[in-house]
């Protein structure tokens, strides 16, 4: 599904900054400190689902790591098998200062706040493509926050148009994401009798997703 595609670039790059970030500050087994956390709560579950997940991965380079390293893995190995969801979550219980370098490093002119709600929306955005749940003329159970230069724009908070138009930022490779504007423009083309503004598309959405 073209969503799901550009979905996953965001959460390709953002496993890889998660990643980097926790073992240079931290070391490799420093995700399972809940002291590098603020809830330990949120910790205990975190570290609950990423433990199921790699109990039961069948990919071989876990495999490896249970039979030939007494199942230790490293924050580059274990962040392997986690959901898009679980990052998300592992990003809103960084410390402050962790979730403000990240931001800063790789997102800049952004709020890691901002970050944090656009990620909740394409983690529901995904649960809903996985299950052929339903996108059209639905409202999103999560309002999606705008840029302060955004918010003059007629884009309604709590539709899917929100949570792809702010995506733009996420992805900062600029070729890929052309690509893949020009791609939906195509798809959207295809199927004229379908009314994209009950998806939350305005009549200019797309001077909005390429400036």
């Amino acid at each position: 599904m073209l969503l799901t595609e550009v979905i996953e670039h965001v959460e390709i790059a953002f496993r890889a900054h998660l990643s980097y970030k926790i073992a240079h500050k931290y070391g490799a087994l420093g995700y399972r400190n809940p002291d590098n956390f603020r809830n330990s709560d949120y910790h205990a579950e975190f570290l609950k689902k990423l433990d199921t997940s790699l109990e039961d991965s069948k990919d071989h380079f876990v495999l490896h790591h249970h039979v030939h390293y007494n199942k230790q893995f490293p924050v580059w190995v274990a962040f392997e098998v986690l959901t898009f969801s679980n990052l998300s979550m592992l990003f809103r219980n960084l410390l402050l200062v962790d979730q403000k370098h990240i931001t800063r490093t790789y997102y800049r002119n952004l709020d890691y706040g901002q970050i944090s709600n656009w990620l909740h929306g394409l983690t529901i955005v995904r649960n809903r493509c996985a299950h052929y749940s339903r996108l059209f003329n639905t409202a999103m159970p999560v309002g999606i926050g705008f840029r302060v230069i955004d918010r003059n724009k007629d884009i309604r908070s709590n539709e899917l148009f929100a949570i792809i138009f702010n995506t733009k930022y996420l992805l900062t490779n600029r070729t890929v994401w052309s690509n893949w504007v020009t791609r939906l423009e195509a798809l959207i083309g295809e199927y004229p009798e379908v009314e994209a503004g009950y998806l939350g598309f305005t009549e200019d959405w797309y001077a909005l997703l390429t400036t």
